[in-house]
This record gives C-alpha cells, structure tokens and sequence, in this order.
C-alpha cells in the first residue's frame, strides 16, 4: 500500500476510527490522541501491508494496539462483575453501552471492532 493510498483510506474510514477510539478511551480528547498515533505508526508500516483489500482491517488493528497499550500505562482494569452488567435501570432497560465500556480493554476491543468497523471473526483473529 502506498503512504497515499494511507492517507485516502484514513480519512475515508475516521468517523469508524473515532467512535472506536472514543468507545475504549471514555472521551474525545484522549481518542483523538489515538488517532494520530495510529496514523503516525500505520504511515511508518504502510509499505508492510500487501493486500489492499484489508487495509481497513489492519488499520482497526492498529488503533485497537494504540489504545490497548495507553490503557496498559494508566491504571489496572478494575474486575468484570457479571452480576452488576445485566441489572435493569428503574425503566428495565439494560445500557449497553455502560455494558460495553465495563469490559476489560481486550473484549471490549473484539466487541468494537466486530460491531463498529463490521469486521468479521477472521478479521478480528
């Protein structure tokens, strides 16, 4: 992939990488921040990847390794309560996306890519 064939895809995939990186940092500040990392690293390797086709995938991959690795500096994942994620509000709705953000950065990474980027099983391995 040429480092122009990169940058079209960047700017064709950002919305999805942002709501991803928004959805594993918790704000806009901090996922912004991880955008620009993986577009520093996926620049530096883009002559790396042989098949176009996957350059979206890839390129998931890449932010969900940015952010894994600044959540690994900060601060330890507090446990997954199974009990505490299914519980209803007042309404009997369950929030699913406080459900989602309740995971740990590793599941949580699986669930976004499979559900924000449409990647498929193959893809995520």
């Amino acid at each position: 992939m040429t480092k122009r064939q990169l940058i079209a895809r960047l700017e064709a995939d950002r919305h999805k990488l942002f709501l991803m990186a928004r959805a594993m940092m918790g704000n806009e500040h901090d996922a912004l921040d991880m955008i620009s990392e993986t577009a520093c690293r996926a620049y530096k390797k883009a002559h790396t990847l042989k098949d176009d086709a996957a350059a979206g995938a890839w390129l998931a991959t890449v932010l969900v390794n940015c952010c894994r690795g600044e959540l690994r500096k900060r601060k330890p994942q507090a446990e997954l309560d199974i009990d505490q994620l299914s519980v209803p509000d007042e309404t009997g709705r369950v929030d699913a996306r406080a459900m989602v953000e309740s995971l740990p950065s590793e599941y949580r990474a699986i669930v976004l890519m499979r559900y924000y980027s449409d990647m498929r099983p193959p893809e995520i391995a």
